[in-house]
């Protein structure tokens, strides 16, 4: 029988497995030196903080919106004095005071009250002024937010590491000491 098996084997020509080709030297990555330590987000990519950035304080903060109640309060005043105290002009009144803010933030990066105590809101990643997405969701949609809540997002900045507020949180900013 194992001479059968050998006669098969030896009419059939089995098949060459081709000769392993040698791999070519492929280097090994590069070993980097570890980064130096940096402050991260909790879910995000890394960041750099910037030491030399002074947060606003609260005092300061609670200044520039007093000042800035005062400005709207007096155009508000003014227009109902000027043309009557009618719906319309309530609603203008009051659509004015909702777009003062996020223009102001847009192209100067502070309203008149924030300029007066020499604060600024910038972007929290690129020290820049907010683009109008980011401007309405601070000055609208988040401070809405924070008031509602018992004026909690407002007391937030005490305890936050950048004190930021809630509405600077939705509008991915920061209020800074203005540079002079």
């Amino acid at each position: 029988m194992d001479e059968q098996l050998n006669e098969k084997s030896e009419g059939q020509s089995q098949p060459q497995q081709p000769e392993p080709q040698p791999k070519p030297d492929i280097p090994a990555e590069p070993q980097l030196p570890p980064l130096p330590p940096t402050s991260q987000t909790p879910a995000g990519p890394e960041i750099i903080v910037n030491a030399g950035i002074e947060y606003a304080s609260f005092f300061k903060r609670a200044l520039a919106a007093i000042i800035d109640t005062v400005i709207m309060g007096s155009f508000i005043a003014a227009t109902g004095v000027l043309f009557g105290d009618s719906n319309l002009v309530g609603s203008l009144s009051g659509l004015v005071a909702w777009i003062y803010p996020v223009i102001m933030v847009m192209k100067f990066g502070a309203t008149l009250g924030k300029m007066s105590v020499g604060i600024r809101v910038q972007d929290v990643d690129t020290g820049e002024n907010l683009d109008a997405a980011g401007a309405v969701l601070r000055e609208v949609v988040g401070k809405f937010i924070s008031m509602a809540v018992f004026m909690v997002g407002y007391l937030w900045m005490l305890w936050d590491d950048k004190k930021q507020c809630w509405h600077d949180k939705l509008g991915k900013s920061v209020v800074v000491k203005a540079k002079k």
